[in-house]
């Protein structure tokens, strides 16, 4: 589940990323604080920061989006959380903060969908990337996630709500020809190299 600050409750029972989405950006610097003030609560249940990022899109001034995108780095350094991203039509200004800032936590990609050598870069910079149901039925989606190594791979439902998370697991599982289990057990690896979280015994 994903919390933004300053417009959603924070569950009490269940696992949740927190952020400052860059559409919020007028509002950055009054929510970082709110941010920080949960962080220090320590909520088990509090696992990624974000969604955050870079909106060419739908947000602010450039150079605002970039200060508070870092803004967040920094509380997912200090905190030692892993950070979920918002990418629109901004990813070279997202790998050089990442240069940049050469963050230990890692980074994934939220919503992954576009071309393939976009894909490639980001991977060759540690990113991870998270795909959807409606991307993974396009012909660039399949060559996308083929392309992809499973170990920097996460699944989600966000671009069709109409679909369980099941179905796109089952759908991933059909395009990369790889039994159901199989795939579950490779990305709760991944779930859990991301988090720290320890790895189910089967």
């Amino acid at each position: 589940m994903n919390v933004i600050v300053g417009k959603d409750a924070i569950p009490e029972d269940r696992d949740y990323s927190l952020g400052i989405h860059p559409w919020s950006v007028e509002e950055g610097e009054l929510l970082l604080q709110d941010m920080e003030r949960a962080l220090k609560k320590e909520d088990k249940h509090l696992v990624f920061i974000g969604e955050c990022g870079i909106d060419r899109i739908k947000g602010g001034a450039m150079r605002s989006q970039e200060e508070l995108f870092e803004s967040q780095v920094f509380l997912s350094e200090k905190y030692h959380k892993p950070l979920m991203i918002h990418c629109v039509k901004a990813y070279n200004e997202v790998i050089h903060i990442k240069k940049k800032l050469n963050p230990t936590q890692p980074w994934v990609v939220h919503g992954f969908n576009r071309k393939g050598t976009i894909a490639k870069t980001l991977l060759e910079n540690g990113f991870y990337l998270s795909f959807g149901y409606n991307f993974l039925k396009t012909q660039n989606g399949v060559e996308v996630l083929k392309n992809t190594p499973i170990s920097k791979v996460f699944f989600e439902t966000d671009d069709n709500l109409s679909v369980t998370i099941e179905e796109v697991y089952n759908l991933a599982s059909e395009i990369l020809q790889i039994n159901i289990k199989t795939l579950i057990k490779k990305i709760e690896k991944n779930v859990c190299q991301v988090t720290g979280w320890k790895e189910p015994n089967y």
